[in-house]
């Protein structure tokens, strides 16, 4: 099973749109449903001296996550550090040794498969998104693509979320940036659906065809999502 590329577009414009307290929490609850997962959170790194932030689509989300700030270790930590996706296929495996403190005090298993990725803008890592599943590889059945854009998605959410929640950084910027990579994988969905191929593809079929075009490939993906060209892209 693959998650929808329409589902995910659509999805990143409704998220980008939540506000209020619980507008956070509501975009985990709904990428979560969009996925058909067992749960999502957020965690921003934070320089305050209250520490991160993060909200979560249900309490053993959240739990994970302050267990994994508690001990400075986990999927979440990795990934904020390195900038790279990080997963496990089973948090409580005897072969998963990676985390050998959060693995000890991870005492349930309602959340067995993990998978966190960096949330970035202008070059910068705000924090992770932090998929869960109640199963061992659970979470296989998601793309990269479909998980980029699930966290360009949640860090629209975050620059809308108020200031407790923003990252210290040029909003217009950021705003306009997140714009052209949600524009790029909208023209991608559409290459993808045209010619039946996976989203990667499409994709380097964008940048196949700015490079010959001299055109930058947010403006190659305008003029696939404004319908100035035909999705199929000779």
């Amino acid at each position: 099973m693959t998650a929808d590329p329409h589902l995910l577009t659509g999805l990143v414009a409704a998220v980008g749109r939540l506000d209020g307290p619980g507008g956070l929490e509501a975009a985990c609850r709904s990428c979560a449903i969009a996925l058909g997962i067992d749960g999502l959170a957020v965690t921003l790194a934070s320089p305050d001296p209250d520490g991160p932030r993060l909200a979560a689509s249900d309490a053993a989300g959240q739990t994970l996550e302050w267990l994994q700030v508690a001990v400075g270790e986990g999927p979440c930590v990795d990934a904020t550090t390195s900038g790279q996706v990080v997963a496990t296929a089973d948090l409580t495996s005897p072969a998963e040794t990676r985390w050998p403190t959060l693995v000890e005090r991870h005492t349930t298993e309602s959340i067995r498969a993990v998978t966190s990725v960096p949330m970035t803008a202008s070059g910068t890592v705000l924090g992770s998104l932090n998929l869960y599943s109640s199963r061992p590889n659970g979470l296989d059945h998601l793309t990269p693509a479909a998980l980029r854009l699930v966290a360009d998605a949640m860090t629209a959410a975050v620059l809308g979320s108020g200031p407790r929640l923003r990252p210290p950084r040029a909003l217009p910027d950021l705003v306009r940036e997140l714009d052209g990579i949600v524009r790029v994988q909208q023209a991608a969905g559409l290459v993808a659906e045209a010619l039946d191929v996976p989203l990667a593809a499409a994709e380097q079929r964008l940048r196949d065809r700015a490079a010959r075009s001299g055109r930058t490939l947010r403006q190659t993906a305008g003029d696939v999502v404004e319908r100035r060209v035909d999705p199929t892209l000779p």
